[in-house]
């Protein structure tokens, strides 16, 4: 799919909206059947992409270990924040063979949900937006060992930020909705990016087993948009991140040079009722003699406080749509709650 009408502000001409049209036409479509597509014409700076990409390889295979450990999620008070080992995050009850380094929107002080007097008794129910058990802040890897990686990272964060806003604009065109709608959801986006080293593995096999790169699972939120390396997952290019098809067949999802690979959340699942699909997706570890794997995905999210329910808003026989048959499937959730639901049970002590 091919955002550049959406992402070129330069482009404003008369013939913009048809433009826009008819990439939301072509967006329902895939979110609709897949809930997967490549993001062409996205207007982030590749060059800086590869950058982090590579400073995420040298501080996974460059850091010492014990000094790794020192930014470990168990110090975040979130336990969330920072540094996992191998094996540390859990999937389905397996230990996910890779590392990664964790990071989140950090509240400032005077953000309105750290003034608790201003919350609402609605709010004070919730468990995530009572105790803000997400509001500590990140964790960076020692910067006189890797000088240049928070600030690629951090312009990173910035352009992805622009790049979630555009989607999320073509997808409202795409469900009957003004383009700003969802603005009011990602104004204040809990946003989460991770940098993710996939060690190469020793034997070959067909199928996912125990202990895999990543097992199956949906992302919690709006938005996924991953940029990775082109490694492949064995010697006859097998893809190492696959999808799940509605006829539970897995299915390559190879890189594509200058595309970001973008998904949908568990979030617009519930917004949409279904109608359109988290897909199910996994990531299987590279075996060797290929390199290890580094991936550098980016989740748009709602805001912390952001309430996710069954729109009534949209009109889905006009847009050709089939949500969920019962309503009930999907309830309302203020996002903290649902994100920390996840994160709570993630991880290997």
């Amino acid at each position: 799919v091919d955002f550049s009408s959406f992402t070129n502000v330069a482009q404003e001409h008369s013939s913009i909206a048809s433009e826009r049209a008819a990439t939301a036409l072509q967006l329902r479509s895939v979110l609709r059947d897949v809930g997967f597509f490549y993001a062409t014409g996205h207007g982030v700076d590749m060059r800086l992409c590869n950058t982090v990409l590579a400073e995420a390889r040298g501080f996974f295979v460059e850091t010492p270990q014990a000094e790794k450990e020192d930014i470990s999620i168990h110090k975040a008070a979130s336990g969330a924040r920072g540094y996992q080992r191998v094996g540390q995050n859990i999937t389905q009850m397996q230990q996910d063979q890779h590392e990664a380094l964790d990071l989140m929107r950090e509240l400032p002080a005077h953000h309105h949900l750290r003034q608790r007097s201003a919350c609402s008794k609605h709010h004070m129910e919730s468990f995530a937006l009572a105790n803000l058990p997400h509001g500590d802040f990140n964790q960076w890897p020692c910067a006189q060992r890797n000088p240049c990686l928070r600030p690629a990272v951090e312009k990173y964060i910035s352009q992805m930020l622009n790049l979630g806003d555009a989607v999320m604009r073509c997808i409202a065109l795409s469900l009957g909705l003004p383009e700003p709608f969802f603005r009011s959801f990602t104004d204040d986006s809990f946003w989460n990016c991770r940098l993710i080293h996939y060690p190469a593995r020793d034997g070959d096999r067909n199928s996912a087993v125990e202990g895999d790169g990543c097992g199956e699972h949906t992302d919690y939120g709006f938005l996924t948009m991953v940029h990775s390396d082109e490694v492949p997952c064995t010697r006859v290019n097998r893809a190492c991140l696959q999808i799940c098809d509605v006829d539970g067949q897995w299915v390559d999802v190879p890189p594509v040079t200058d595309a970001f690979v973008m998904n949908i959340g568990d979030m617009l699942a519930a917004i949409t009722n279904g109608a359109y699909r988290s897909t199910p997706h996994r990531v299987r570890a590279p075996i060797m003699p290929q390199p290890a794997r580094v991936s550098a995905p980016f989740f748009f999210e709602p805001a912390y406080d952001a309430v996710c329910a069954p729109l009534q808003d949209i009109d889905f026989s006009a847009c050709g749509l089939f949500p969920s048959d019962a309503s009930s499937t999907f309830n309302s959730v203020i996002y903290g709650d649902h994100l920390y639901s996840k994160t709570s049970t993630n991880f290997v002590v």
